[in-house]
């Protein structure tokens, strides 16, 4: 939806995971440590502006956002659709749980 945000991890964790090793290296050198920062910085606003819904239908992602207001019709579609076909639009064992599925293999054989 237009409210989403799309991050494989939040921009402050993942500036942090690159660059805290070398901020505490810099600082113990008694190195400037603003250098590091800007870099940490400039992440921190790429991931900000790469998790926005509309890059990422723009770059392929997502195949398009829908507005909140929209939602309801596109769930009915796809459940409609999944109930008609549930093979071919949504696979059963991906429906279940783990342990659902691990229970059923176990009474078959």
């Amino acid at each position: 939806t237009a409210a989403s945000e799309y991050y494989p991890m939040h921009s402050e964790t993942a500036a942090v995971a690159m660059y805290g090793r070398r901020l505490v290296k810099e600082h113990a050198a008694g190195r400037d440590l603003q250098p590091v920062i800007e870099k940490m910085n400039d992440i921190i606003v790429s991931y900000a502006e790469k998790a926005k819904p509309y890059y990422n239908a723009r770059v392929g992602h997502f195949d398009e956002v829908v507005k909140l207001d929209e939602i309801r019709k596109y769930l009915t579609a796809f459940i409609e659709s999944a109930y008609q076909n549930p093979v071919s639009i949504c696979p059963f064992h991906q429906m279940m749980l783990p342990r659902v599925i691990r229970e059923y293999n176990n009474s078959k054989g």
